[in-house]
């Protein structure tokens, strides 16, 4: 009787299910095309997957090696017309705009830590960078830090054969210097401090209060003092720290001396900085906060040896 209420399949036209529109042959095929389907989703996404990695791999790769290259060129190493052909066909090979410009500006940056790991830039380091940097870094902040460092290098180079840089300073100097010295190189905006000694004692009272009568008291009493010492850095002012051949030179907003090299010391460097002790008595260490150790302490202390 039940047969008798069983619709037609709606794909075959066998008798279906009493709950269903399709019979349990055609219910089995579409669970199974199901199945297929969800499998072939699955392994669509999965060779998406491993595209985009390779594609990604690649990129990275070609990026790796866009900056070897690069180094290579800013060393003198490598044609800078070659490195012009390997970076075009990296570009064909997926290496986008922005790795690019990371490529060239990190080129430019590892090959100046590489000059200045003997501390001394070279002729030939320093043509090679200028010339690399001119074709291939584009404008930017990171391309004005590497062309101060190289003058900066150059004029360090210079100072440390015991001659005298050509250097030309734009703008008003700010110290009244002598006619028998010349201005080496000026920092801006420095923090000048000094580090001073404080003293202060402190004092101290012990004792017992002993009834003599109502409302009297007696309290014999003892006293001890100490003294005690500690450093402080002061800021003192902001201003000019200018170096020449003679003297080092500070000018501020309220304090501005000189000092001669054969007048100092020591020069020791600071974090971010430098600082001296001037031959005085009493002398206090003055400390120029500059934004930089490495330079102005080399500075300072290859004039101080020339100016002997």
């Amino acid at each position: 009787m039940l047969s008798l209420f069983k619709k037609p399949c709606a794909q075959c036209g066998k008798p279906s299910g009493l709950f269903s529109s399709r019979c349990k042959d055609c219910n089995q095929a579409a669970a199974l095309a199901r199945q297929q389907e969800a499998e072939r989703r699955r392994q669509e996404a999965e060779a998406r997957r491993q595209a985009q990695q390779a594609a990604e791999r690649q990129t990275r790769q070609a990026a790796a090696q866009a900056q070897a290259d690069a180094v290579s060129a800013a060393q003198g190493q490598l044609d800078l017309d070659e490195l012009h052909n390997r970076l075009t066909a990296a570009g064909q090979q997926g290496l986008t705009s922005q790795s690019y410009q990371e490529a060239v500006i990190g080129g430019m940056n590892r090959a100046l830590e590489i000059a200045f790991e003997d501390h001394l830039l070279s002729d030939e380091e320093e043509n090679a960078l200028r010339a690399y940097m001119e074709r291939f870094v584009p404008h930017s902040l990171a391309k004005d830090q590497a062309i101060q460092k190289l003058d900066q290098g150059q004029i360090l180079r210079v100072v440390c054969e015991g001659q005298v840089p050509d250097i030309t300073i734009n703008g008003r100097i700010p110290f009244n210097i002598q006619k028998s010295e010349k201005l080496i190189y000026i920092f801006n905006d420095v923090e000048y401090y000094e580090r001073t000694t404080r003293t202060r004692r402190r004092g101290t009272s012990h004792g017992v209060s002993i009834r003599l009568a109502k409302g009297l008291y007696y309290s014999p009493r003892q006293f001890s003092s100490q003294t005690e010492e500690w450093q402080e850095t002061v800021h003192r002012d902001t201003g000019h720290l200018g170096f020449t051949t003679k003297h080092i030179y500070f000018r501020g907003n309220e304090t501005a001396f000189r000092r001669a090299y054969n007048k100092i010391v020591a020069i020791e460097p600071e974090y971010q900085g430098i600082s001296y002790v001037p031959d005085l008595a009493r002398a206090k260490p003055q400390i120029f906060k500059i934004g930089d150790t490495w330079f102005p302490y080399n500075l300072a202390v290859n004039l101080a040896q020339n100016g002997q």
